[in-house]
């Protein structure tokens, strides 16, 4: 659980600033950190208050568990009632926090994410090896929280419209769900958990069997194995896929696939040896660095070539002549760039406000 939540907060990190740094390039809108920080925030409370309700819901199968035998509630260190205060507090926090810095559909998504850990997926743990999947879409919300803070951003320029400032969360959410960057890191992180935990649960196969956890290490190692491969083999276009989306640039593609490849080895490694240990730790090894490895790249290529980028070098170079392009309908430049923001709007996400002549 602590490495599901420890993941999901450097995903978000890095997805608030590639959100961001988008949004700040289209409309030359300086990076708001206290927003940034006030996401992240409010997404540590969240996480902690799903948390606190997993280990309130599962105190009977951590205390037969080597791994989880010595946490606070197992031990009685700490009490069921200040437990629930404990994750009712950080949920109210964190939510507010969502909603006042990251807008509602950030805040919606992360309550969401608090009912699917808590309610969905810890639950199903001790009833079906499906709980991974529920766990994956889980890991797979918070870029999509990050996504939805930089439109949030967007929209509370001073140079929109007030209507685009006024948006209801159906809205938003609709919003969200046609940005395909946004889906495509999305389904990144869903499909990266996939030979992460199945990989992880082999290696303590033995302790979720002695909790009661029903995974698929336990139930059906082969087909746990086989399926890590699988998974492995749908992420190989990736890299490339976000490239084309204009997420990232040369050569990031062909790199990502690189690192896509090396993983697929280890799990077909891993597929040929279902019940080899060995095998399955070091899948768990190599996907633990592939995910910052991948997402650092990605940010570290976006600012070394700003300029490749759709959007960036047309915008800027409009910015750094002090042209308002985007509410300026009289000046021809203005009408250019707005024109050219509509052509790549799909790309980058980038909803630029209807003219008010």
């Amino acid at each position: 659980n602590n490495n599901r939540n420890n993941s999901a907060s450097w995903i978000l990190l890095e997805m608030l600033e590639l959100h961001a740094t988008d949004q700040g390039f289209a409309e030359g809108v300086a990076l708001e950190w206290k927003n940034v920080c006030g996401v992240l925030v409010g997404t540590f409370l969240a996480s902690a208050c799903a948390n606190t309700l997993n280990q309130m819901y599962e105190v009977t199968s951590d205390a037969k568990m080597t791994r989880t035998r010595v946490r606070p509630l197992p031990t009685g260190r700490l009490s069921l009632k200040a437990a629930g205060a404990f994750a009712l507090l950080c949920g109210i926090a964190g939510t507010a926090l969502l909603d006042t810095t990251g807008g509602h559909a950030c805040a919606f998504l992360g309550v969401t994410n608090v009912v699917l850990y808590a309610g969905m997926y810890t639950p199903l743990k001790a009833m079906h090896p499906i709980n991974t999947l529920v766990g994956a879409v889980v890991g797979a919300i918070p870029p999509l929280m990050g996504y939805a803070a930089g439109l949030h951003q967007h929209r509370q320029n001073p140079k929109h419209n007030e209507k685009n400032n006024n948006v209801s969360l159906l809205e938003q959410l609709n919003e969200l769900m046609r940005c395909p960057a946004a889906m495509l890191l999305g389904s990144w992180l869903l499909l990266w958990q996939i030979p992460h935990f199945h990989a992880l649960a082999f290696v303590l196969r033995a302790d979720y069997a002695a909790g009661g956890i029903r995974m698929l290490a336990v139930t059906n190692p082969t087909l746990n194995a086989r399926l890590s491969l699988g998974v492995c083999a749908v992420m190989m276009p990736l890299g490339i896929a976000a490239e084309r989306e204009g997420m990232c640039v040369q050569p990031f593609g062909a790199i990502a696939s690189v690192m896509t490849a090396g993983m697929l080895y280890k799990a077909y490694n891993f597929a040929r040896f279902p019940l080899d240990i060995a095998a399955a730790r070091s899948l768990f090894r190599v996907s633990i660095s592939y995910l910052p490895a991948v997402l650092s790249l990605m940010v570290f290529l976006r600012h070394l070539y700003p300029e490749s980028l759709p959007m960036i070098s047309k915008t800027e170079s409009v910015s750094r002549l002090g042209i308002s392009a985007v509410d300026d309908d009289d000046d021809e430049l203005g009408k250019r760039v707005r024109s050219f923001a509509y052509d790549q709007q799909d790309r980058v996400c980038v909803e630029i406000g209807d003219s008010s002549s």
